[in-house]
């Protein structure tokens, strides 16, 4: 029997608690301490499942994985995010580009044990005043029922992740091809 598919469900249901005890108010644009324990803590704390559960370790973000870039810094479109029904999400496993940590990963649930979830990943460029988004859809890491299938990265759609963070942000008026920061709320 493959381990995964008992310690995916186990993991996630440790997550669902976790969740409820933090609360979604405590994971929002001011939560700074979120993505230092998502960046730091979390890798150290997955590594010894590792040989057990795939997608656990760091990974490079991919090229189609790209939504848009932003022409405001990463507090901004934070704060979008949240306004937007998203939170802070640091159980996930931390993406890279050109081998740097995201800076925000956020992530959209209809519910708390919902199948699917939306998963944005932030990356500020501060010299230029940008933030490059990134998303995919997947199955949600935080139900218990397709953990699994969320870890084995069974059913993630870059395509539909790009498509919903889009439709999320205004891209009229835009003469560059930069979308404003106008973002629609989903719930």
């Amino acid at each position: 029997m493959d381990p995964a598919r008992v310690l995916a469900p186990v993991v996630s249901l440790f997550a669902v608690l976790a969740y409820r005890v933090v609360g979604r108010a405590r994971l929002g644009p001011d939560a700074d301490w979120v993505e230092r324990l998502h960046r730091e803590w979390f890798p150290a704390v997955a590594a010894p499942f590792q040989g057990w559960l795939p997608g656990t370790t760091a990974r490079e973000i991919e090229p189609r994985e790209f939504a848009m870039t932003l022409a405001a810094p990463l507090e901004a479109v934070e704060d979008d995010l949240w306004a937007a029904g998203f939170r802070r999400h640091p159980l996930a496993r931390v993406k890279t580009r050109d081998g740097v940590a995201s800076a925000g990963s956020w992530v959209l649930l209809d519910h708390l044990l919902a199948r699917r979830q939306l998963h944005v990943m932030l990356f500020p460029d501060e010299d230029e005043g940008v933030t490059h988004v990134y998303a995919h859809e997947e199955y949600a890491s935080l139900n218990p029922l397709v953990a699994y299938a969320h870890y084995t990265g069974h059913g993630q759609s870059a395509a539909a992740g790009v498509a919903r963070v889009e439709a999320l942000f205004d891209r009229s008026g835009s003469s560059e091809g930069t979308p404003r920061r106008q973002v629609r709320a989903t719930k």
